[in-house]
Protein backbone atom coordinates (compact mmCIF):
# COMPACT_ATOMS: atom_id res chain seq x y z
CA UNK A 1 0.00 0.00 0.00
CA UNK A 2 2.62 2.51 1.09
CA UNK A 3 5.04 1.47 -1.63
CA UNK A 4 2.37 2.04 -4.30
CA UNK A 5 1.67 5.58 -3.06
CA UNK A 6 5.35 6.48 -2.77
CA UNK A 7 6.14 4.92 -6.17
CA UNK A 8 3.35 6.91 -7.77
CA UNK A 9 4.71 10.12 -6.22
CA UNK A 10 8.17 9.39 -7.58
CA UNK A 11 6.80 8.39 -10.99
CA UNK A 12 4.84 11.63 -11.23
CA UNK A 13 7.95 13.67 -10.60
CA UNK A 14 8.09 14.55 -6.93
CA UNK A 15 11.47 16.23 -6.51
CA UNK A 16 10.91 17.23 -2.90
CA UNK A 17 11.10 14.89 0.08
CA UNK A 18 8.05 12.66 0.51
CA UNK A 19 6.60 12.74 4.02
CA UNK A 20 4.82 9.60 5.23
CA UNK A 21 2.65 9.54 8.33
CA UNK A 22 0.93 6.47 9.77
CA UNK A 23 -1.44 6.06 12.71
CA UNK A 24 -2.38 2.61 14.00
CA UNK A 25 -5.63 2.35 15.89
CA UNK A 26 -7.35 -0.69 17.38
CA UNK A 27 -9.42 -1.33 14.24
CA UNK A 28 -7.80 0.70 11.48
CA UNK A 29 -4.66 2.25 10.11
CA UNK A 30 -4.67 5.77 8.72
CA UNK A 31 -1.93 7.19 6.61
CA UNK A 32 -1.03 10.17 4.51
CA UNK A 33 1.67 10.61 1.90
CA UNK A 34 2.56 14.28 1.55
CA UNK A 35 4.43 15.55 -1.49
CA UNK A 36 4.19 18.16 -4.24
CA UNK A 37 2.32 16.10 -6.83
CA UNK A 38 -1.01 15.28 -5.16
CA UNK A 39 -2.89 16.56 -8.19
CA UNK A 40 -1.25 13.80 -10.24
CA UNK A 41 -3.10 11.25 -8.12
CA UNK A 42 -6.43 12.68 -9.26
CA UNK A 43 -5.30 12.63 -12.89
CA UNK A 44 -4.16 9.01 -12.56
CA UNK A 45 -7.47 8.09 -10.94
CA UNK A 46 -9.30 9.43 -13.98
CA UNK A 47 -6.97 7.50 -16.30
CA UNK A 48 -7.48 4.21 -14.45
CA UNK A 49 -3.95 3.93 -13.04
CA UNK A 50 -3.05 0.35 -12.06
CA UNK A 51 -1.42 1.60 -8.85
CA UNK A 52 -4.60 3.41 -7.84
CA UNK A 53 -6.75 0.39 -8.67
CA UNK A 54 -4.51 -1.67 -6.36
CA UNK A 55 -4.79 0.96 -3.64
CA UNK A 56 -8.56 1.22 -4.11
CA UNK A 57 -8.85 -2.55 -3.65
CA UNK A 58 -6.81 -2.59 -0.45
CA UNK A 59 -8.21 0.32 1.53
CA UNK A 60 -11.63 1.29 2.83
CA UNK A 61 -11.27 4.90 1.77
CA UNK A 62 -8.70 7.19 0.14
CA UNK A 63 -8.64 10.67 -1.36
CA UNK A 64 -6.19 13.04 -2.95
CA UNK A 65 -5.89 16.19 -0.86
CA UNK A 66 -4.36 18.90 -3.08
CA UNK A 67 -4.83 21.46 -0.28
CA UNK A 68 -2.40 19.55 1.95
CA UNK A 69 -0.33 18.29 -0.95
CA UNK A 70 -0.85 14.60 -0.53
CA UNK A 71 -3.03 11.52 -0.48
CA UNK A 72 -4.60 9.99 2.62
CA UNK A 73 -6.06 6.54 3.21
CA UNK A 74 -7.84 4.52 5.86
CA UNK A 75 -8.09 0.74 6.06
CA UNK A 76 -9.44 -1.76 8.55
CA UNK A 77 -6.99 -3.99 10.38
CA UNK A 78 -7.21 -6.77 12.92
CA UNK A 79 -4.63 -6.53 15.65
CA UNK A 80 -3.27 -9.80 16.92
CA UNK A 81 -2.45 -10.14 20.59
CA UNK A 82 1.16 -11.05 21.26
CA UNK A 83 1.46 -14.54 22.67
Amino acid sequence: MISELVALSVKEGSADPIDLRLELGDTHVKGIVLDTVAQAFLQNANEGSLALRIIDGLVDEWRADPGRGGVWFRMSVTRLDAA
